[in-house]
């Protein structure tokens, strides 16, 4: 069952140069208990997408279209008081360099102490026990306190380990599925890193220059992509189950989405971009179930997955 549905969602941002489509159709849904991977390019609007499903935007940012379907309401049309029943409560947020989000010459303690009271209607007394508890919970000696506190049914961890070791990472991750399970918890955990997809999430979405361009299960997407972007990804991160003797870039850059390109938005860097890619949008589709990609050749995925072992395929024309 889905908790949270996105209904081909848009996000615009005014900028001086005109208006940027940073999330364009997005049709996406997290079931109950699930960990969602939502993976891509620094750009490709995966921070927005979650800012906007928490409606957090930028002053320039705003919803222009879709739904935000979370519980059966869909919290795109609520108006702003009413959005505050849902926001931190039934979803919570760990943002980009969560570690600036605290107060540096304001304990830490009063500072979780204030959310609990204010937002989740505690008593000072019950919101210090709420912490404890939280520290105890996620193995944290008891002085250091936790987004978690008022019990949210979905998560949105928007890079959480980004800037960690590889040690640090497993434990944070590791810890991360611990809670899923124990607080029935669903997650999106947005990453550009796939290899963090694979030991954590339990299906993975592709996000390409505001779009969705395939999700799967994780287990068969890395046997078994079907979008050339997602191959690309691939390429260009360490696998230690499949060792590479070298990585192989993705050449170029995202499109500028004040002006994207009319057909696909990787077809002017993908290796196996035909004429149709050019011009025609394709769709997201149920190729089998549970498995869908935005790709014209997409039942040729067999064939292109040798192919994109070539390092020199990957080096095209860039406009």
């Amino acid at each position: 069952m889905a908790l949270l549905a996105l209904e081909d969602l848009r996000v615009e941002y005014r900028t001086a140069r005109g208006t940027s489509g940073a999330v364009d159709g997005v049709t996406l849904e997290v079931r109950e208990g699930e960990v969602l991977g939502l993976v891509g390019e620094s750009g490709c609007g995966k921070t927005t997408l979650g800012r906007a499903i928490i409606r957090v935007l930028p002053r320039n940012a705003r919803i222009a279209g879709g739904k935000i379907v979370f519980d059966g309401v869909d919290l795109a049309a609520l108006p702003e008081a009413e959005m505050n029943r849902y926001r931190w409560r039934s979803i919570a947020m760990v943002p980009q360099a969560a570690m600036d989000s605290l107060d540096p010459v304001y304990r830490l303690g009063d500072q979780f102490t204030e959310v609990l009271t204010v937002t989740g209607a505690l008593t000072r007394t019950d919101a210090r026990r709420r912490s404890l508890d939280l520290c105890d919970l996620v193995g944290l000696d008891r002085r250091r306190l936790v987004a978690l506190a008022l019990r949210p049914r979905l998560l949105l961890a928007d890079e959480p380990v980004t800037a960690l070791d590889v040690v640090v990472q497993h434990r944070i991750l590791k810890m991360l599925r611990t809670l899923t399970a124990e607080l029935s918890l669903s997650v999106i955990l947005v990453t550009h890193d796939i290899s963090v997809v694979a030991q954590t999430c339990d299906r993975m979405a592709v996000m390409y220059a505001g779009n969705i361009v395939e999700t799967v299960p994780t287990p068969d997407v890395f046997p078994r992509p079907r979008h050339p972007y997602t191959m690309g990804l691939q390429n260009s991160f360490p696998n230690l189950l499949a060792p590479q003797e070298t990585l192989i870039p993705i050449e170029g850059v995202p499109p500028d989405l004040l002006h994207p390109p009319p057909g696909c938005r990787f077809a002017p860097r993908c290796p196996f971009a035909i004429d149709r890619c050019l011009v025609e949008r394709p769709a997201l589709r149920e190729l089998e179930p549970g498995r869908w990609a935005a790709c014209h050749r997409a039942e040729e995925a067999g064939a292109l997955r040798i192919q994109s072992q070539e390092a020199e395929r990957w080096r095209v024309p860039v406009p």
